[in-house]
């Protein structure tokens, strides 16, 4: 597989399962939001291998300025959907 060409945030790192590598560089970096409010980056690394990683409210401001591609809304909208769902007690 060739190198994967994109942009990449300083200080972005994950594991790599497949390579079973320690900090490997995000390239192309997204910023998601889980339904629980949490927040986590996908992307991929140089090789095209898969990678996710949680991080901290406080570095997404950060990530998002430094340009990683916004996905959040996603996020927000799957936790609206949950919420209206109400579970009924038999």
């Amino acid at each position: 597989m060739g190198k994967v060409k994109g942009v990449t945030i300083k200080g972005l790192t994950a594991y790599c399962m497949k390579t079973k590598e320690k900090g490997v560089t995000i390239v192309n970096p997204v910023l998601n939001k889980n339904s629980r409010g949490g927040f986590y980056v996908t992307g991929t690394d140089a090789d095209g291998n898969k990678l996710t990683t949680i991080i901290k409210s406080e570095k997404a401001a950060g990530f998002l300025k430094a340009g990683a591609i916004d996905n959040t809304a996603a996020g927000d909208a799957k936790a609206k959907a949950k919420k209206k769902v109400k579970k009924v007690k038999k």
